[in-house]
């Protein structure tokens, strides 16, 4: 269920002390409708980073941690920043803006390898002294913006195409490496962040000032924090919305007789306005009468073409479709994909919608928040209908069929050099293991 957002009643204050140039005006509230849009990768090209990768340890549902981990060290965005400007300002490359923002607590920790997070072999990362991204388990207080690791994305001023990512934890700061070149695209998909931005302090006052925000911080005292600040939005030209925002998510831990309640809100950066705040629970004893739709939710498909083969693209030259994940409290094993038409029946890999055409092969992909693939389901042949039958066939590092679907991933669907656009084709999925049903078929442009 949902409960309505509600306007904090003043602003929260704008950072006292701001490292960037001065900002754009505050916006207004737009009118458009809201979705969620983390994770938005632009498809078909090889993709740095939109947002980056939440790392969330702890958050399958069904697990719970036996014991408390140790009390440990929290700061806000603008302190992780400062933290990182001597380090910054001695790697080569630069003059450096940060450009994207992450800072996560997680009940249970989490560790992530740098190395096969960030970059591909047309983007590889160089450079760095730190090998894992590792956030520790903490159970402190996860809603006030503060977080126990800042992963911090800078952009050169001087060098086209080049990202530097930092580290900071323990109040100490990390260089990660460097993206850079132009198969790394790292201009299209973002922007240094601007001057006069609220810190992430002030991003959760204003999220957990909603009624929303305030009653999921009441009901869970213990619970995982992510706080994404992204300069640009991947929806601002289709409803509006000016960059830059905070997307704040808190979620609780769940055991098998309790729900998994999952807390969102986007706050626009420049001033402090929400956008949206909601909570939705989901049971984490699921049976198997549980509608899929009830738990899973995808949208706002990117049409692409790949420029070469990986991050989701089987060939060059094909035509990719890349969904967001609105809402997730299920696992990898529990669900199935599939393209259908308009009738109801599965699309044939290549078909021009008469039963003809050219094409390759086809597929689906699951990616994070850099374009890693995590997970990938059997190559489907020309001609074969698009749809998962077996489940993935292939994981990559930590991940498996139990682990969770994480809401900040992106499925990219392959549909060969034919393409698909302008067929009336649809996305659905299919629930599985104690899932039941299909989502509603998302309209594929």
């Amino acid at each position: 269920m949902s409960t309505p957002a509600s306007e904090p009643s003043v602003a929260p204050p704008v950072r006292p002390s701001d490292p960037y140039s001065p900002g754009p005006p505050a916006p207004t509230r737009p009118t458009g409708p809201s979705r969620r849009k983390l994770g938005i990768l632009a498809a078909g090209a090889v993709v740095v980073v939109v947002v980056l990768a939440v790392l969330l340890g702890g958050l399958v549902p069904g697990l719970h941690p036996s014991s408390s981990p140790p009390s440990v060290a929290t700061v806000s965005e603008q302190t992780a920043a400062t933290t990182a400007a001597p380090l910054v300002g001695t790697i080569s490359g630069g003059p450096w803006v940060v450009g994207i923002a992450e800072g996560m607590n997680s009940i249970l920790g989490s560790s992530e390898s740098a190395s096969s997070t960030f970059g591909n072999a047309s983007c590889p990362l160089h450079g760095g002294t730190v090998t894992d991204i590792s956030f520790p388990g903490f159970n402190g207080t996860y809603s006030n913006g503060e977080a126990t690791g800042w992963l911090l994305a800078y952009y050169s001023t001087a060098v086209a195409e080049t990202l530097l990512f930092v580290f900071v934890t323990g109040g100490v700061a990390g260089e990660v490496g460097v993206l850079s070149g132009p198969g790394c695209n790292v201009d299209a998909v973002g922007a240094p962040l601007p001057a006069g931005l609220i810190d992430s302090t002030a991003a959760a006052t204003a999220a957990t000032s909603t009624a929303a925000g305030a009653a999921f911080v009441a009901d869970y005292p213990r619970a995982n924090a992510t706080y994404v600040l992204d300069p640009k939005p991947g929806d601002g030209g289709a409803i509006g919305r000016p960059a830059p925002f905070w997307f704040v998510e808190f979620e609780s831990p769940c055991s098998s007789d309790s729900e998994l309640g999952v807390f969102t809100a986007e706050v626009f950066a420049t001033n402090g306005t929400i956008e949206t705040a909601e909570t939705n629970l989901h049971s984490c004893g699921v049976s198997s009468s549980t509608p899929i739709a009830s738990a899973f939710a995808v949208g706002n498909p990117i049409v692409g073409s790949c420029p070469s083969a990986g991050g989701g693209c089987l060939a060059a030259g094909d035509l990719v479709e890349t969904l967001t994940i609105e809402e997730s409290a299920v696992t990898f094993g529990s669900v199935l994909f599939e393209v259908t038409t308009a009738s109801g029946a599965v699309w044939d890999c290549g078909s021009d919608g008469t039963g003809t055409g050219s094409g390759t092969s086809c597929g689906f992909s699951v990616v994070n928040a850099t374009g890693a693939v995590v997970a990938a389901s059997a190559t489907v042949a020309a001609g074969d209908p698009v749809s998962m039958s077996g489940g993935f066939a292939t994981y990559t590092g930590v991940t498996s069929a139990s682990s969770l679907l994480a809401g900040l991933d992106s499925i990219v669907v392959d549909f060969s050099g034919a393409g698909s656009t302008g067929l009336g084709l649809d996305f659905v999925v299919v629930g599985q293991a104690a899932y039941s049903g299909t989502t509603p078929p998302l309209a594929l442009p």
